[in-house]
């Protein structure tokens, strides 16, 4: 019995590695032409690493990338939190314990969020309402029209 098992598990696993093979070789071949241009693209223009770019907006991105960070901080202090309460077994000070990291996880998210919106709306008026801090471009936007 247990061979039989193993043997379907054995299949299916070689099945599996054939399948994302085969869709592999398929997606190499349809982007190939695509990475190919934007190569020829990047090739002609240059990487952009001689243009000078506004310090706001680096400092911006800066800021941005910590909190991102802080958010994936938060999300394992949830996941630390939920672990010790299933795994509390019972035991009233576990439970408490992580009761009390995610009240204090849920007030850091709040803090993160605000301080995350604060320095978006903080850089949009810096910029004199032109910004666009996912590519590093400025740009027109305006939201408010």
């Amino acid at each position: 019995m247990k061979k039989n098992i193993l043997k379907f598990v054995l299949v299916g696993m070689i099945l599996f590695i054939g399948v994302l093979a085969l869709n592999l070789v398929a997606a190499d071949a349809a982007t190939g032409d695509d990475i190919q241009n934007q190569l020829k693209a990047a090739a002609e223009q240059g990487a952009g690493y001689n243009v000078p770019q506004d310090p706001r907006l680096t400092a911006a991105l800066i800021i941005r990338s910590l909190l991102s960070f802080l958010g994936l901080v938060m999300v394992g202090l949830f996941l630390y939190a939920g672990f010790l309460w299933m795994t509390a077994g019972g035991n009233s000070d576990s439970v408490d314990k992580a009761k009390g990291l995610i009240k204090n996880a849920v007030i850091g998210m709040i803090i993160i969020i605000s301080a995350y919106s604060l320095t978006y709306l903080l850089t949009y008026f810096a910029l004199g309402g032109k910004r666009n801090i996912l590519d590093g471009q400025v740009q027109t936007f305006e939201p408010f029209e």
